[in-house]
């Protein structure tokens, strides 16, 4: 006669490290993604095609500016 030991396979384990490495790392990747963007010009408008921009701005009369043209600070009117 012979003898059979069956031993149960151990169960898997559910480990959450390797989630956390995960995040970690993709943290990691959007910060990078975030500085590159940033620093190298990603976020910056286009120049114009002539160099320069010519901004013309007309105020409507009557504005809220006091008599001296000053708003706020110390600096007397020039």
């Amino acid at each position: 006669m012979d003898t059979v030991v069956t031993t149960p396979a151990a169960a898997p384990q559910n480990s959450a490290a390797g989630w956390v490495i995960a995040v970690i790392l993709l943290i990691a990747l959007i910060g990078a993604g975030a500085y590159a963007w940033m620093n190298y010009g990603g976020g910056t408008p286009a120049a114009p095609a002539g160099g320069s921009a010519n901004i013309n701005v007309t105020l409507p009369a009557g504005s809220d500016m006091p008599d001296n043209g000053m708003i706020g600070g110390d600096a007397a009117p020039q």
